[in-house]
């Protein structure tokens, strides 16, 4: 007897825990609530320039190198008719100055994801500096793959003879 009632335990919890969970994701005004509709945040940044189906392409990007990040855009992004990208940079400065270094009408798609330190200069490989801000392009990573986002990272110093993600997408 008590392993019948050990049996309909498990199955009735079995059931009822898919049910809740089902109920909870699907009629919580909370849960349904769309990062996308939040205009100050990189989730929206990310809504915005990806896909339709969430694909970006994203590239970190400091002071020091806004060069670099507009030189993929002029040779890389523009030319292969690539437009799901991201920016992501590291410190106040750096969405400004890639809007003012760019000869576009638009400012190239950047937001300001954090603030560091070294944001102003170049990294030694390997100091602290870099590691910190390798762990910043990690985390960006991260956060944009835990809101249901397929990542394409990119170096700045990378060059796309085509757009890739037509072979990349699964």
């Amino acid at each position: 007897m008590k392993g019948l009632r050990f049996v309909l335990a498990v199955t009735v919890f079995g059931l009822l825990v898919p049910l809740v969970v089902y109920l909870v994701t699907v009629t919580s005004p909370i849960l349904t609530w769309s990062p996308c509709t939040d205009n100050a945040t990189y989730i929206h940044a990310l809504c915005r320039h990806a896909t339709p189906d969430r694909y970006v392409i994203l590239a970190l990007v400091d002071a020091a190198f806004v060069d670099l990040a507009i030189n993929l855009y002029e040779t890389s992004l523009r030319p292969n008719g690539i437009d799901n990208f991201l920016f992501v940079g590291v410190g106040r400065r750096v969405c400004e100055l890639m809007a003012n270094a760019s000869l576009l009408p638009e400012p190239l798609p950047c937001y300001r994801y954090v603030d560091d330190v070294a944001a102003d200069r170049a990294s030694v490989y390997l100091s602290s500096d870099f590691i910190r801000k390798m762990n910043i392009r990690t985390d960006m990573i991260i956060d944009a793959l835990n809101a249901g986002f397929t990542v394409v990272h990119v170096d700045l110093d990378v060059f796309f003879f085509r757009n890739p993600l037509p072979h990349l997408k699964v």
